[in-house]
């Protein structure tokens, strides 16, 4: 099972380069623009991994 990586940048570029190397790697990518927006994420609990 890969290990899931959240990504926050508010720099869209950055987001999709820094996604596109991470799943290279083998790993499973969420971004987030923001702080609040990485938080609302997280406390949502679907995205994270059992």
């Amino acid at each position: 099972m890969p290990y899931k990586v959240l990504i926050v940048d508010d720099e869209p570029d950055i987001l999709e380069l820094l996604a596109e190397e991470l799943e290279f790697e083998g790993y499973e990518t969420e971004c987030a623009n923001s702080g609040n927006s990485a938080v609302k994420l997280i406390n949502s609990g679907k995205h994270l991994m059992p």
